[in-house]
């Protein structure tokens, strides 16, 4: 009966994920090309991330390692408490100090090492030692942020002569705020190393033309130039070198798919949301991606793109009755499969924990949960107790009944201790004609009154053919510090005790 009404329970399991395969399947192209748009939009976003956290890693070097030093900590603290003519030679002596780590870090693709006084003064720019004075609290928040909150911030931001992903340090000389100083890597640098990494993937960048416009020095401006396809978007010339003054300066079929997105979604850009598109083009189907970016205060100014060639575009045209074919076949293979494999578990874990003649657990099983139970005793300070039984002149009984007689008297006694002791007690074949019962929360003379009342019940059972049966038991109670181990041998002493004391009865290990 049981079994039916399991059956009865899948068969309606199974109408209800058949319905839900049917509905689903009805809106089949829409939901998993949105899977499948999503999933790409993830792998391009994480490689993004993976290379950025490569320089984050190398950047915390530089600064433990190169800036956050004494000597230099000393200059910006001098730095802070002199006059613009009494910095010069402070700004030189930091200069000098630092250059030739500074050559060393450009050589690993970053573009800046920036140093601020406390207030938001630029003091001493390496990629661009003449420009310094200017206050940046105004336009950049980063530094903003590591200078009034005196903390370590990470983004993208653009900034007076170069847009990138800064790595911003607040500094301090014997716990007295000195500034701040910049590692950055240019956007530039980026697109090259993930150019490198990722050949298939034609990634670029574009960036806010109102931020461009509001940040950068106006003399370093013509670094810029508006997207003939993206408006409001200015691409960094700097960026491997792309040109886009009109559509012969770049790439044709970079030209047609932003074109056809314009023209299909012309204010796409307009939400400064990531997104991505499957544009078709002369037999080949293209992956377009716009990765949003956000500056240090969570603003979208700019966007990471992807092109990519898909060879496998998943367009899912196939009839929904093949589909619904298939995946019921795969339910059902599953469904079988799974039963098939639980059923053996089962079988597997039956066979490994239980005496195969009693059907109690065997040795192996009963020493995993007595060790779980040690060690709970060791967090609880809980009692345990075990009790190990062995029958009396069981050699007789095989020698005058023969092993058949033998094992019926191991399967009884099997049975009558585990009908004598309580639910949460454990009895187990120990060996041969040994039993061992592990009696949970449970004390000495407890432990004891429940042994006492096992071998009456033993002497009191008619054994088939034998008759009368006796056994000898010993008891022992865990104690601070035990092994599982030295306390099974405790019990083994007793026990061996009650049978030199002559048999059938229960001795305790004190």
């Amino acid at each position: 009966m049981k079994r039916y009404k399991s059956w009865i329970a899948l068969t309606i399991v199974g109408i209800i994920l058949y319905g839900i395969i049917v509905l689903a399947l009805v809106n089949n192209y829409e939901d998993k090309q949105r899977n499948y748009l999503a999933t790409e939009m993830e792998a391009f976003s994480s490689k993004i991330m993976t290379t950025l956290s490569t320089y984050e890693k190398f950047s915390n070097y530089v600064f433990k390692q190169v800036i956050d030093q004494p000597y230099v900590m000393e200059l910006m603290y001098d730095a802070n408490h002199r006059t613009d003519i009494e910095k010069i030679p402070i700004r030189q002596a930091l200069y000098n100090h630092l250059f030739f780590d500074y050559e060393l870090i450009i050589q690993h693709d970053f573009r800046q090492l920036h140093f601020h006084l406390a207030n938001g003064d630029s003091f001493l720019r390496f990629h661009s030692p003449s420009n310094f004075g200017d206050n940046l609290m105004d336009v950049r928040d980063s530094i903003r942020l590591a200078n009034t909150e005196h903390r370590y911030v990470f983004g993208f931001e653009e900034g007076r002569i170069f847009n990138g992903y800064r790595f911003v340090y607040p500094l301090f000389h014997n716990n007295t705020h000195v500034g701040s100083v910049e590692v950055s890597i240019s956007m530039a640098s980026l697109m090259e190393v993930l150019k490198d990494l990722y050949p298939e993937i034609d990634t670029f960048f574009v960036i806010d033309q109102e931020v461009v416009e509001r940040i950068v020095f106006a003399d370093q401006q013509s670094n810029y130039e508006l997207h003939p396809y993206l408006p409001g978007y200015y691409s960094d010339l700097n960026i491997m070198g792309v040109a886009n003054r009109d559509c012969s300066s770049i790439e044709e079929t970079r030209c047609f798919l932003f074109g056809r997105l314009m023209d299909k979604e012309p204010n796409v850009l307009a939400s400064k949301e990531s997104f991505n598109r499957v544009i078709y083009y002369q037999g080949t189907d293209y992956l377009v991606q716009f990765k949003a970016i956000e500056n240090i205060s969570s603003e979208p100014v700019a966007y990471f793109i992807g092109i990519s060639e898909q060879d496998n575009v998943i367009t899912f045209y196939d009839s929904v009755g093949r589909d619904i074919l298939l995946v019921s076949a795969l339910f059902i293979l599953l469904f079988v499969s799974t039963f098939i494999y639980q059923k053996k578990q089962y079988e597997l874990e039956i066979l490994s924990s239980t005496d195969k003649l009693t059907g109690l657990y065997n040795r192996h099983k009963l020493v995993e949960i007595a060790e779980r139970e040690v060690e709970r005793f060791e967090r609880y300070d809980s009692s345990i107790s075990v009790v190990l039984l062995d029958i009396d002149l069981f050699k007789r009984i095989n020698d005058q009944y023969g092993h058949g007689i033998g094992d019926e008297v191991l399967v009884q006694m099997g049975e009558v201790l585990k009908e004598t002791v309580r639910k949460q007690d454990i009895v187990a074949r120990w060996g041969g004609e040994e039993f061992l019962m592990l009696l949970i929360e449970t004390g000495l003379e407890e432990a004891a009154i429940i042994a006492e009342r096992c071998r009456k019940n033993i002497e009191a059972h008619l054994f088939p053919k034998v008759g009368q049966v006796t056994a000898s038991l010993g008891v022992a109670t865990i104690q601070e510090k035990e092994s599982l181990d030295t306390l099974i041998n405790r019990a083994d002493l007793a026990m061996y005790e009650a049978k030199t004391s002559g048999r059938n009865q229960v001795r305790k290990s004190e």
